[in-house]
């Protein structure tokens, strides 16, 4: 598999972005995950990067929830990082 390119992380976070744009408007934007340390430590890293306190990840039934337009912009600012 190649490695995305500085062109290549500009595009994704543009594509991220209008994905988050387009969900940001469905009448629900829950995503479960499964509970491992790996999803965890990412809401809680999502969380942090709104300013949230990252201890209120929501787990439930070995499931982890979020927001899939919150991860998408989450997602988009570090492609956009990557793209510098």
């Amino acid at each position: 598999m190649r490695e995305l390119s500085k062109n290549d992380w500009r595009v994704l976070a543009r594509l991220l972005e209008m994905a988050r744009d387009e969900f940001h408007e469905h009448g629900s934007n829950d995503l479960t995950l499964e509970e491992t340390p790996e999803n965890i430590a990412l809401v809680r890293e999502l969380l942090d990067s709104q300013g949230m306190n990252y201890e209120s990840v929501g787990i439930d039934n070995g499931k982890v929830w979020t927001g899939d337009d919150e991860l998408m912009g989450f997602f988009a600012n570090i492609a956009r990082e990557n793209a510098k």
